[in-house]
């Protein structure tokens, strides 16, 4: 059974009539259309399907679509809600730092945590008009080839690309062929895709200490990072995108040397995606159906 339900009024929503309606069915399938995480309202809701979902009823499928930023505790939020997945709206608001790559930055985040939270995820690749130059060119090329352990997006949004624009890209091998901003964009949404290998890229949690494992390479290959004490603390402030100031005021007590050769460190290994000033870690928690002892998942 499925029921569209809007969210404009959500104080109005009879959750326990829906559930006693749903009661001889095997699963409640509802579309909640936008949700505003920031609204009151809308987390009360949240929260009381989340506990009707705990205490009475696990067949409990709801969608929306979100276009503010996501925080780790609104990700948990809805996946405790029962949400199963949630479509980015267009745009989605970046809010700071501002720029065309920020903008893939926030929408990165967005998608990191979601799925960390086991909500799948539908979204667009943002590419605003000013992503025709080079420069901004390779960063989203970068940050999309980092990426692959995560969901790629339905399509690259490209409406503010000129077909004319035509760029060389500089690589190991030398110079490329001259190709269209759109199609260097597009060669590499492809290559995300072929090369999109869920949690590929997580990390556990031990006592003082956080072990990263990256299988993004080869299948029959992988590595294992290891980090302690304010490196690991410094890796999970950066969970969501912070600000250079931002991490310097988490931890003083690291010299400010120190902890930008860090981050350099974990940007070379493409387990933090750095931008300018802003970092964002790249890994999501191992599940439990995770095997690091194999390659089954």
């Amino acid at each position: 059974m499925e029921m569209t339900l809007q969210l404009a009024a959500p104080g109005t929503l009879d959750i326990n009539g829906l559930l006693e309606l749903a009661a001889s069915r095997a699963t409640l399938d509802i579309e909640l259309g936008r949700l505003d995480l920031s609204r009151p309202d809308t987390r009360r809701l949240l929260k009381e399907m989340a506990k009707l979902r705990q205490e009475r009823y696990f067949g409990l499928a709801l969608r929306g679509s979100i276009g503010r930023r996501v925080t780790l505790e609104q990700a948990a939020l809805l996946r405790d809600a029962g949400v199963t997945s949630v479509q980015l709206a267009q745009p989605l608001e970046p809010g700071a730092p501002p720029g065309a790559v920020a903008v893939a930055l926030r929408q990165l985040e967005a998608v990191k945590l979601l799925f960390e939270a086991d909500v799948q995820v539908d979204w667009q690749l943002e590419r605003p008009d000013d992503s025709s130059a080079p420069s901004v060119q390779d960063h989203l090329i970068g940050i999309m080839a980092m990426a692959r352990h995560l969901p790629p997006p339905r399509e690259f949004s490209c409406s503010g690309a000129s077909n004319e624009a035509v760029w060389e890209r500089s690589t190991d091998a030398g110079r490329q062929p001259r190709q269209t901003a759109a199609d260097a964009l597009e060669d590499a949404l492809q290559v995300w895709r072929s090369s999109f290998r869920p949690c590929s890229l997580t990390y556990a949690r031990g006592p003082g200490f956080i072990r990263i494992r990256d299988r993004r390479g080869a299948e029959s290959h992988w590595t294992f990072v290891t980090l302690t004490e304010r490196q690991a603390d410094v890796f999970l402030f950066c969970r969501t995108v912070r600000a250079l100031a931002e991490i310097e005021a988490f931890a003083p007590d690291v010299p400010k040397p120190h902890l930008t050769r860090f981050l350099a460190s974990m940007a070379a290994r493409g387990l933090v995606c750095s931008i300018g000033s802003f970092h964002l870690s790249l890994p999501i928690r191992r599940r439990i159906e995770e095997r690091w002892s194999s390659d089954v998942y």
